[in-house]
């Protein structure tokens, strides 16, 4: 009967400390998935950027394109007006019209190829921030999951140990 009871407070005595090892183990994989979970809130951002991006982008290009047609809109009628109010003066006019129309042409390229520009460098300074994160996070999960496989074989050897050591006390 002493035996016996030997026996189960062996038995107890590993259960327990398998108990801890086990929670220090599970608290371990727990920090883990908080890391992955901040991995994906960090890719969701990319993408809410790329969004954002790509909305502001489509506004300047339809910005861009009213501004076209609201200057060619005043180009015609510039033309009409000059057309009809100096018939004599045509050849006059047309070199007028046309350096006028050179004008508006250089101030849309000026106003507008900056922002096209400045899109298209956030667009790739995007990219190439994204691709370093998600490769940073490749290695880190590459790591962390090393990490952890050392780290149960570890848990499982301290364990046997424990328990060898627990028998040998009570032999």
């Amino acid at each position: 009967m002493t035996k016996k009871v030997v026996e189960n407070e062996q038995q107890q005595a590993v259960t327990g400390v398998e108990a801890i090892w086990d929670s220090w183990l599970n608290s371990f994989k727990s920090l883990q998935g908080v890391q992955n979970d901040i991995e994906k809130k960090s890719l969701e951002v990319f993408a809410y950027q790329r969004d954002l991006l790509e909305a502001a982008r489509k506004s300047l290009y339809t910005a861009e394109n009213e501004s076209k047609k609201m200057a060619e809109e005043w180009n015609e009628k510039l033309e009409g007006i000059v057309k009809s109010a100096e018939k004599n003066q045509s050849e006059l006019s047309s070199s007028w019209l046309s350096a006028v129309k050179e004008i508006n042409e250089k101030a849309l390229a000026l106003s507008w190829n900056p922002s096209h520009s400045l899109f298209d460098l956030f667009s790739q300074t995007q990219d190439q921030l994204e691709a370093t994160v998600k490769e940073a996070m490749k290695q880190q999960d590459k790591g962390r999951d090393e990490a952890l496989k050392q780290i149960e074989g570890l848990t499982e050897q301290v364990k046997k140990t424990h328990k060898e050591i627990l028998e040998t006390v009570s032999v």
